[in-house]
């Protein structure tokens, strides 16, 4: 059984990745950056007995997408499910932000989840399952600094909601909104802020990565069946 998975060398790619490979699952992991990073996910996974390829593409290319794929397909490989976790963000004032840098957030972010899974359909298996990781930014937790961020998280609830449709009943999407997560983009916030957003979260801490990437396992797997176009928040309580 084989799962790909977008920005998997690094942070909550790198947890999921992790997780499906004890588990037993083969990898088909996909990244843009960072080549130090992905060594160190090579390293790390080679403890595990599965079969794991590596892909270095930019998602919002359509070419560099359908070559991976067929790629796939020309070495017979089916996927078993698909994990749209690739994602990035610019963060700036409103008065600062261009046209470009909005654009190249909504294009890696929405187009570049589209592509993925538009190409991956005829090699998914049925019974499958898509999950896509959206945010809570895309629901109720705005920051005008992310406002290209917000729009782009609000789009990939769209694009799961219609690939529900689209793609019923062979194949299952659903999306996980995680809120803050503890990590990278947490280390060096300003301490006033964090405590301000700590003390709107119920649990009073941010989340881990890990407890992201259980919700995530379990959309994946056989125990969510019956899970479908849902929308599920990881926050902590709100």
């Amino acid at each position: 059984m084989t799962i790909l998975v977008t920005g998997a060398n690094k942070n909550l790619g790198f947890c999921v990745s992790k997780k499906l490979a004890k588990l037993g699952y083969d990898l088909v992991l996909v990244y843009d950056k960072d080549d130090k990073a992905k060594e160190e996910c090579v390293n790390e996974l080679s403890k595990y007995n599965v079969n794991i390829l590596w892909y270095k593409l930019d998602i919002k290319n359509e070419n560099q997408v359908k070559e991976m794929y067929k790629e796939l397909e020309n070495k017979g490989i089916k996927l078993n499910s698909l994990v749209n976790n690739a994602a990035i963000y610019q963060d700036n004032d409103i008065k600062d932000k261009s046209g470009e840098e909005f654009e190249k957030v909504l294009t890696t972010n929405v187009v570049g989840t589209f592509l993925v899974t538009k190409y991956a359909i005829p090699l998914l298996d049925h019974s499958s399952s898509i999950v896509n990781v959206s945010s809570t930014n895309a629901l109720d937790t705005n920051y005008p600094e992310a406002i290209d961020y917000d729009a782009s998280k609000s789009g990939i609830i769209s694009l799961t909601k219609d690939f529900a449709k689209c793609l019923s009943p062979k194949v299952r999407v659903n999306t996980v909104c995680p809120g803050w997560i503890d990590g990278p983009s947490t280390k060096d916030m300003n301490e006033d802020f964090k405590n301000e957003e700590l003390s709107k979260i119920y649990l009073q801490r941010f989340a881990t990565e890990e407890e992201v990437a259980n919700v995530i396992i379990f959309l994946l797997s056989d125990k969510a069946s019956y899970v479908n176009n849902t929308i599920i928040r990881v926050d902590g309580g709100m």
